[in-house]
C-alpha cells in the first residue's frame, strides 16, 4: 500500500493547489513535490507527474462522479475514482489491482457509461471529455456539435512545438540534436524553424538545446502572432504585455536582432525573468526597452510602427498545455475578468496611436468571449477603430460578425497546435 498512499497522498495535494490556488500543473506539481518531500516521488518524478496530468484532467468528470453517487467529493476521493476507472491501465502493478478490487466493492454502483448515455447533446460531451458544462454550451453556441466534439477530443491530447532558435542555432543542426536526446520532430511547413514534438523521452525543459535557449519552447500558434505583427529590420515595436518574452525573442529573430522592441508588463517578476531569457536567447537587450507599467492606464509618446497586444486571458486554448486551464473554467467570472481587462487594453492602445498604426490583437482563447465579442465593443467604442484583413493560412473567426472574415482563429483539431484568436485593428 506504500505506493497507492503515495499516488493518493501526492495526487491530492496537486489537485488541492490546481482548485484552490488556480495554480497551473506544472506550478501545482513543484508545490506539492516540495511541500510533501516524498521519496517515491523524487525517484519517479516523471510516473507521479504523468499520473497527476490525466486526474487533473479527467477532474470536472470524476467531480461530477462523487455528487451523482452521494461520494463526499474530496480530492482524495477524485483520486480513488480515478484509480478505479484508469488506474489498472496507467499503473501496471498488482498492488494496483489489489486496490482497485477493494474500490470495486466500496463504489460497486458506480458505472461511468451508464451515465454518459443517460445524457445527450452538450451534456454528454462535457462529461465524457471532462469539461464545464458552460463552457461547452460556449463553443456550441458558434460551432456546430460534431466539430465541438473533435476540439475537445483533440485539448484533450499532448501537442508539443519547438522552436529553434536560429539567432544561436540552425535547424538541421537542432534535429540532430534533439533526436541524439531522444525527440523525434517534424518540421512545419508554415515556419520552417518550427519543430511539431513526435516522440519524446525525458521532459523538454531538460534538453541540452532547451536549457542552453538554442532550442524554445513554443506553441505553433503563438508564432502566428508575431507572423501577424509582420516585423521588419528597424521596425519600433510597441509590446504591451511582453513577459516572459518568448513573442519579443522571436521579433528579434525574425529581425536578426534589427528591430527595436519597447516592452511593456505590469510585474517586476516577470520582467526580471523576461531579461534573464532574452540574454539566454542571444538577443541583443540593447534594442529592447523593458518598462515596468500597466498598459491599460499608461500615456506614451513613441512614434512605433505596430503595437502587439498579446493580451492575459483564460487560456482556454492551450488545455493540451496545461490542463488544470479546465478546473479553472469552471468559475466563469474568470472570463469576464480577463475581457474586460482586454477591452481596457485595447481602448488604451488605440487611444494613444497615430491614424494607421496597426494594433495586433491576440489571445490562446477559444471562447468568442475573449476575441470577436471584445472586438465588436472595441470598434463599437468611443475610440475610432476598424478591423484590417488579416493575411494568416489559418481560420477565419467564428460566423455572425460583421468582420468574421478578417479575423483569424487556430483550432487544434484542424491545426495541431493551440486554440487562439488574431485580429488586426486600426486607428481611423
Amino acid at each position: 500500500m506504500g505506493l497507492i498512499d503515495d499516488v493518493l497522498k501526492f495526487t491530492s495535494r496537486v489537485l488541492y493547489y490546481v482548485d484552490r490556488y488556480s495554480l497551473s500543473l506544472d506550478k501545482a506539481y513543484q508545490y506539492a513535490k516540495h511541500s510533501l518531500g516524498l521519496s517515491s516521488v523524487e525517484r519517479a518524478p516523471k510516473f507521479f507527474y504523468e499520473i497527476s496530468r490525466d486526474v487533473v484532467s479527467k477532474f470536472i468528470q470524476l467531480d461530477l462522479l462523487c455528487r451523482r453517487y452521494n461520494i463526499a467529493p474530496t480530492y482524495k476521493n477524485i483520486v480513488r475514482l480515478w484509480l478505479l476507472l484508469y488506474g489498472e491501465d496507467v499503473i501496471r502493478l498488482n498492488a494496483v489491482r489489489h486496490y482497485v478490487k477493494r474500490l470495486r466493492k466500496r463504489f460497486r454502483d458506480l458505472d461511468l457509461s451508464s451515465v454518459i448515455e443517460e445524457v445527450k447533446g452538450v451534456e454528454r460531451l462535457a462529461i465524457e471529455y471532462s469539461f464545464p458544462l458552460q463552457f461547452v454550451k460556449r463553443l456550441s453556441s458558434v460551432l456546430p456539435l460534431e466539430e465541438v466534439e473533435r476540439l475537445l477530443k483533440s485539448l484533450n491530447s499532448n501537442i508539443l512545438w519547438l522552436r529553434v532558435n536560429t539567432l544561436k542555432f540552425d535547424v538541421d543542426r537542432a534535429i540532430k540534436v534533439l533526436e541524439e536526446e531522444g525527440v523525434l520532430v517534424e518540421v512545419d511547413h508554415d515556419f520552417e524553424f518550427m519543430l511539431r514534438v513526435v516522440k519524446y523521452d525525458k521532459p523538454l525543459h531538460k534538453l541540452s538545446v532547451v536549457r542552453e535557449g538554442k532550442v524554445i519552447i513554443q506553441d505553433k500558434a503563438s508564432a502566428f502572432a508575431v507572423r501577424a505583427l509582420d516585423p521588419k529590420p528597424g521596425d519600433v515595436i510597441l509590446d504591451l504585455c511582453a513577459a516572459p518574452g518568448v513573442k519579443t525573442s522571436l521579433i528579434m529573430q525574425l529581425t536578426e536582432n534589427r528591430a527595436k522592441v519597447i516592452a511593456f508588463d505590469k510585474s517586476r517578476k516577470r520582467l526580471r525573468s523576461m531579461i534573464r531569457l532574452l540574454k539566454l536567447y542571444g538577443v541583443d537587450v540593447s534594442r529592447v526597452d523593458i518598462v515596468l507599467t500597466d498598459s491599460r492606464v499608461i500615456r506614451w509618446v513613441a512614434n512605433v510602427d505596430s503595437i502587439l497586444v498579446d493580451a492575459p486571458c483564460t487560456s482556454s486554448g492551450v488545455v493540451c498545455r496545461d490542463p488544470a486551464v479546465k478546473v479553472h473554467l469552471r468559475r466563469l467570472t474568470k472570463v469576464e475578468h480577463y475581457s474586460q481587462i482586454q477591452l481596457e487594453l485595447l481602448r488604451n492602445a488605440l487611444r494613444w496611436i497615430p491614424v494607421g498604426t496597426p494594433v495586433i490583437f491576440t489571445t490562446c482563447s477559444l471562447l468568442p468571449d475573449e476575441g470577436e465579442e471584445v472586438v465588436k465593443r472595441v470598434i463599437s467604442g468611443e475610440v475610432l477603430a476598424e478591423v484590417a484583413p488579416l493575411d494568416l493560412p489559418v481560420a477565419t473567426g467564428y460566423p455572425g460578425y460583421l468582420f468574421s472574415s478578417s479575423v483569424r482563429r487556430t483550432f487544434p483539431h484542424i491545426h495541431h497546435c493551440g486554440g487562439f484568436f488574431y485580429c488586426k485593428l486600426v486607428r481611423i
